[in-house]
């Protein structure tokens, strides 16, 4: 027994109990294991401009994993570790880390986290981009032209050129590529068989944060080989419009008429009028109207011919009518037809920008386009086309019938790291960033029965911006997902968008163990789940529709 032991026996015999408790207990007994614990903090800032970057997402992967968003000055802090060697990362959309921009071994990452680790300062590189615009000769844009990003790619056999990228002209003849690292790239517009252009490259050499811009005139290529169904074009930049040949001696017709637009009754110059034969629709001739919007073709046979007139930025329609029909036309020998009249509609386009709560592009969202109409004498709806945002958060619905539409938007927040409901390490998600985005439509409202349609006149370009806002994300368990556990089940979760569609909800699924399915990442509303389960060499699905305000736990079996 240790000297002090016996002295503090001897002079605490009339202390209170819990004073003696404390003073003659051995060292070894009253000893509690505590881990010191310590935080990191720091800062992280652009590169070529010095400001700080809010909102980026920093993560610290150790023994343990951690991550926080920087405030509105850059920074950030991480409580609550322990010593330990750790990998700092950091990640923001439209910016490159250092490890993005030089991969190398992990430890060049890495910090020592403990009671003399000092405030870090992480940098990040903005993002390049190429953007243009793609032309004919006399200035037309020109739609659906592929347009190709080539790359410096390194391999076991040294440096190569491969394609790392590419996209397709708007119906403004626009293109964009965005989060490109710094570096050389080849850009490549057409060819095109649809307007019988060649292509045409350039060279880009982009430093960090640059936007280059890079705009292109394709030339005319009549040797360029047609698929069938665009064959018109090419007659149309290759016949001659005022003469077709017809049989030796044979009276020959003369079809003519003008091209208006439908809204100002004004002609249209440019406009493409085809005329075919109606066996097959094999093009035989084409004009392209004058300023005066009027077209001609001479020395055409006695027969019966169909008719087609088009012109970009306006829907294809046949004579006197608002569909994208054919139109029939019978000449005699030596008769003419004369006054032909196409009226054509402008089409209409929808486009927009979706942006989070900080005002910052949101990338890759889906955005679902729907229509409504009158079927039978009722109002129904239906998805009429679907787009996913770009690198600047864009989206954009071209080429419209007039009528009323509504949009839909799904996403997912980018920095979310949503926690399982089973997890007993809180520090792995926090709440803040265990979050979803609501599906929202473009009216603002969150439930499909209050979205606001709108309608679109014919030519009219509207706008409509989506702003997303987090909300804490909810979790669902499912039990008795499958009846074979040899054999585990599948969950999908429906939300109901508009009109009666339903789309799978973007979520993190994980599958347990003994059929226990978690769904996590999910925002509140009112879904509808669909259950694959399995027993035995049967399988069966089930449906089953609830509404989710906060964390829940289904039986399968009640499904």
């Amino acid at each position: 027994m240790s000297r002090l032991y016996r002295y503090l026996r001897k002079t605490c015999r009339k202390a209170t109990p819990l004073v003696i408790a404390l003073l003659i207990c051995r060292p070894s007994a009253c000893a509690q294991q505590v881990t010191a614990q310590y935080t990191l903090t720091g800062t992280v800032i652009n590169t070529v401009t010095g400001e700080p970057l809010r909102k980026t997402l920093v993560e610290v992967v150790g023994d343990t994993h951690h991550a926080v968003l920087t405030d509105q000055y850059g920074q950030f802090q991480v409580d609550g570790l322990k010593e330990m060697q750790a990998t700092v990362m950091a990640e923001k959309p439209g910016f490159f880390d250092d490890q993005d921009l030089a991969p190398g071994p992990a430890d060049q990452a890495q910090v020592h986290i403990g009671p003399f680790t000092k405030p870090l300062l992480v940098k990040m590189t903005p993002e390049s981009i190429v953007v243009g615009r793609v032309t004919a000769a006399n200035g037309e844009p020109l739609e659906s032209v592929p347009v190709k990003l080539a790359c410096v790619r390194f391999t076991n056999y040294g440096k190569r050129w491969e394609q790392c990228a590419n996209t397709y002209t708007s119906e403004e003849g626009e293109f964009r590529f965005g989060s490109l690292m710094p570096g050389s790239y080849y850009v490549e517009a057409g060819p095109s068989s649809s307007y019988a252009v060649s292509s045409s490259v350039v060279s880009v050499d982009l430093v960090p944060g640059q936007q280059a811009e890079e705009d292109f005139t394709l030339q005319p290529d009549p040797q360029l080989e047609l698929s069938d169904d665009v064959r018109e074009y090419a007659a149309a930049q290759l016949a001659t419009s005022d003469s077709h040949p017809s049989a030796a001696g044979e009276k020959v017709s003369r079809i003519s008429g003008a091209v208006l637009n439908l809204q100002t009754g004004q002609p249209l110059p440019g406009a493409e009028v085809i005329i075919a034969v109606p066996q097959d629709r094999t093009p035989i001739g084409a004009a392209i109207t004058g300023d005066n919007g009027r077209f001609s073709f001479a020395r055409f046979s006695p027969g019966t011919y169909i008719l087609l007139a088009k012109r970009e930025g306006f829907r294809p329609q046949g004579r006197q009518t608002r569909q994208p029909f054919w139109t029939r036309v019978t000449v005699a020998g030596g008769q003419d037809c004369d006054n032909l009249i196409f009226q054509l509609q402008a089409d209409s386009s929808l486009s927009g920008l979706i942006t989070d709560e900080g005002n910052e592009a949101v990338r890759d969202a889906q955005v679902m386009l729907f229509r409504r109409v009158v079927r039978n004498g009722k109002q129904a709806s239906h998805l009429e086309a679907e787009s996913v945002t770009d690198s600047a958060g864009h989206y954009r619905f071209s080429h419209l019938e007039p009528g009323e539409y509504v949009a839909a938007v799904v996403a997912q927040p980018w920095y979310a790291q949503n926690r399982s409901a089973a997890s007993s390490k809180p520090s792995d998600a926090p709440a803040d960033l265990d979050v979803a985005y609501p599906i929202i439509f473009q009216s603002g409202a969150t439930d499909p029965s209050d979205a606001v349609p709108i309608s679109l006149q014919p030519g009219e370009r509207v706008e409509a911006d989506v702003t997303l806002r987090p909300v804490p994300a909810v979790h669902l368990r499912v039990r008795n997902a499958s009846l074979d556990p040899a054999r585990p089940g599948a969950a999908t979760l429906m939300a109901s968008l508009y009109g009666g569609f339903v789309a799978p909800v973007p979520t993190e699924r994980t599958t347990i163990n003994g059929g226990l399915i978690e769904i996590n990442g999910v925002p509140p509303g009112r879904y509808a789940i669909n259950l694959q389960s399995f027993g035995g060499e049967d399988s069966a699905n089930r449906s089953r529709e609830f509404y989710l305000s906060g964390d829940m736990e289904i039986d399968g079996n009640q499904i």
